[in-house]
């Protein structure tokens, strides 16, 4: 899945092909993630039997339930284990807690669709036609991993106020972030620039915008966003 992963994934394939079953030591959340996501690739499929899925990659079905309680659940695993991995990446940099809550912000967003493009083709065949409610569903799990992250940099940002009247309702900033980052998903999946080099300006652009309008400033942003919507739109 993500790069840092990669490395496992090769030995473990090594060890399928030389032995015909795979060592229970070697098996991880994200060997059973990459082995689903590369049979539905293959087969334009989503593997949906857990006893046909463990027969192919030659575990016990016993091994498959220590790591998840079902496959069809899979599809929100995705999504959950990027989010997390992503957060554990930003959160372990030097200068996190240096970072002001927009800074936090636009590393996590940064460092987030960078996983996304690294599985891209997984992600748009999983993604579909967003506009059905089980392709919404799938991403369950990362909503509430972002908006833990959320409310986070809600908390912190308030702790810098001094005035009641201007810190920000929680639950509702939360819920604004999410709706942000959907509308951030939607542009990534439709971007067809060199490197998604419009999804960063998208993302930049955006986080900037939200921010002003929390802070009631948004006349400026909110033109500069609409200017490079509009434009994207007229190609």
């Amino acid at each position: 899945m993500v790069m840092e992963q990669e490395q496992s994934i090769k030995n473990t394939e090594s060890t399928k092909d030389n032995d015909n079953s795979v060592s229970q030591k070697i098996i991880t959340d994200n060997t059973i993630l990459t082995w689903y996501m590369e049979d539905a690739l293959e087969t334009s499929l989503f593997p949906n039997s857990t006893y046909s899925f463990c027969k192919k990659h030659h575990i016990e079905e016993s091994l498959f339930y220590e790591h998840f309680s079902d496959i069809k659940i899979l599809k929100q695993e995705v999504w959950a284990t990027l989010a997390k991995e992503s957060i554990r990446i930003v959160k372990e940099s030097s200068d996190f807690e240096n970072f002001s809550p927009k800074e936090k912000l636009l590393s996590l967003y940064y460092t987030l669709f960078e996983n996304f493009n690294l599985n891209r083709s997984y992600l748009l065949m999983s993604l579909g036609n967003v506009h059905k409610l089980e392709n919404l569903i799938q991403l369950k799990s990362i909503r509430s991993i972002l908006l833990e992250y959320y409310k986070e940099l809600i908390l912190e940002g308030n702790e810098q106020k001094t005035l009641k009247f201007s810190k920000h309702p929680e639950k509702i900033f939360s819920q604004g972030a999410w709706i942000q980052f959907l509308f951030l998903l939607n542009f990534w999946r439709k971007d067809h620039s060199k490197r998604f080099e419009k999804t960063d300006i998208a993302i930049e652009k955006s986080v900037n915008t939200a921010l002003d309008v929390f802070n009631t400033a948004p006349v400026d942003s909110i033109i500069d966003l609409g200017k490079f919507l509009w434009q994207q739109h007229k190609k």
